[in-house]
């Protein structure tokens, strides 16, 4: 089981992975994506996208965000929000997601772009005031949250996923034995609303289709990483 950070990221972010994540691995199957929330401190004055960004451009690298660490999707959505709008932003890396959204609702930094299941309760709940989600779409998580695209910054558009990978000489049955069971499941109703309810929005897909996202995943997050200048030894 990868996501996008050991299946993408970490190509780009480690300078001596003892493997090659494309080479050695095949894809299966895709079990489910989920979405970020940009959310500000609740005492915050942005109230939507256009006055965070607003904010930003007022008073450059003094809005901070915070993130999990360098090179996390947390942290390289901000960038290539940042990169999108034109504008500066001070990151403040934490130990951890957790130490990250503590700091955000005690009111230590400013905003926040982390995903659905992380986020969604204290959204809920007001202790950080969502403003926008990531997705291309609504979600029906936070129906009333528009998309960043929506909100004004066209093109904009990040989530974390989930999918099932083996060896790259698996024999190719076992790869479809694999991909039609994990399809299975995922179109199970039970399963389908689980995952709904922890921000995942089920997808299924088989080796063919996952094979080319995660080709276009890699295209897409290779520039961001090496414009972000974030590394792990």
């Amino acid at each position: 089981m990868l996501t996008l950070s050991s299946a993408v990221l970490n190509s780009f972010l480690y300078t001596r992975l003892p493997y090659d994540t494309r080479r050695d691995f095949a894809a299966v199957a895709e079990i489910g994506r989920s979405p970020n929330v940009v959310a500000v401190r609740p005492d915050h004055p942005a109230r939507d996208i256009a006055g965070l960004i607003a904010a930003a451009r007022a008073a450059p690298d003094t809005v901070t965000y915070g993130s999990g660490g360098n090179g996390t999707i947390v942290h390289l959505s901000t960038v290539l929000f940042s990169n999108m709008a034109g504008v500066r932003m001070q990151h403040v890396p934490f130990r951890g997601g957790g130490p990250a959204l503590q700091a955000l609702m005690g009111r230590q930094i400013d905003v926040m772009i982390d995903s659905l299941p992380v986020v969604l309760s204290q959204v809920r709940e007001g202790t950080i005031r969502g403003i926008a989600v990531t997705s291309a779409q609504r979600l029906p998580q936070l129906p009333d949250l528009p998309t960043v695209q929506e909100a004004g910054l066209a093109g904009y558009e990040t989530q974390n996923w989930f999918g099932v990978f083996a060896p790259v000489r698996t024999p190719a049955p076992i790869i479809e034995r694999l991909a039609a069971e994990v399809r299975r499941l995922v179109a199970d109703p039970e399963c389908r609303r689980r995952l709904t309810e922890m921000g995942v929005e089920p997808v299924g897909s088989g080796p063919v289709d996952f094979t080319a996202f995660w080709d276009r995943e890699l295209a897409t997050w290779g520039p961001i990483v090496r414009a972000s200048g974030a590394t792990v030894e």
